[in-house]
């Protein structure tokens, strides 16, 4: 029932389980597996984010820190490149050259079209081994939401697709 996705530092999703594939289930399809090109080049009708105008600048500013480690590196110049041309809220948050060290949120609230908003009390894991590596476990809070998440796992077929893409 919980969610439990592994990730690095440049939020490329290393591993997930299954409650995270059906919770996430076009960012797994498409292969594309860099939360933040998720989050910024997928429109919001499509995307699993929830309270953007919270956690879209948080991320950014967490990618920001963790980018100061890496500024020679193509893959993160590349990305940055890719996300500032593709995203204007993107290129405005970076921009905005705000930096932040990581900070788990106690609860998150993601949405899945089957089911609607999903809260979960969320803990972060460093991975030790692997430096720049963490895992998220996210447990759904409250009663509506393991209900919710109860019935992804018994149905994983029926998540419909937004209406522009059918």
């Amino acid at each position: 029932m919980r969610m439990a996705p592994s990730a690095n530092s440049r939020y490329d999703v290393l591993a997930w389980n299954r409650p995270y594939r059906l919770m996430w289930p076009r960012f797994i399809e498409r292969g594309e597996l860099n939360l933040l090109c998720e989050v910024f080049l997928v429109p919001p009708c499509c995307n699993t984010m929830e309270n953007r105008d919270t956690e879209l600048p948080a991320l950014v500013a967490t990618f920001r820190a963790a980018y100061a480690r890496h500024l020679k590196e193509p893959a993160w110049t590349g990305l940055v490149r890719r996300l500032s041309a593709a995203s204007p809220e993107f290129a405005a948050l970076w921009a905005a050259q705000d930096v932040a060290l990581p900070v788990t949120r106690e609860f998150r609230t993601y949405g899945n079209p089957a089911v609607g908003q999903v809260v979960y009390r969320c803990t972060t894991l460093a991975v030790t081994a692997t430096p720049e590596t963490c895992i998220n476990v996210y447990t759904p809070a409250d009663d509506v939401s393991r209900e919710r998440v109860a019935w992804l796992l018994a149905h994983p077929g029926e998540i419909p697709a937004p209406a522009h893409t059918r």
